[in-house]
């Protein structure tokens, strides 16, 4: 075993893990069409802001780091 291989398999995870997990959730954070409530003023009605929130909390999420906090802090006529 050369001292490269640890590299390498740690290489491979985080390439893995970026093609499988992490482009996939770009890809759908794209689609959802979030706009600035400049550009949609009826964006809470629309719920895309509300969506992109939503799948960014879950992925987070997902991730489950030890010691982390996760919270999306709502203030009244505000977006999220």
């Amino acid at each position: 075993m050369t001292a490269r291989q640890p590299l390498s398999n740690l290489e491979s995870l985080i390439s893995r893990q970026w093609d499988e997990d992490i482009v996939p959730q770009l890809v759908e954070y794209v689609r959802i069409p979030a706009k600035s409530p400049h550009f949609d003023p009826k964006w809470r009605e629309h719920g895309h802001i509300e969506a992109a929130v939503r799948q960014a909390h879950e992925w987070v999420k997902r991730q489950a780091v030890r010691g982390m906090a996760l919270e999306v802090i709502r203030l009244e006529d505000a977006r999220p």
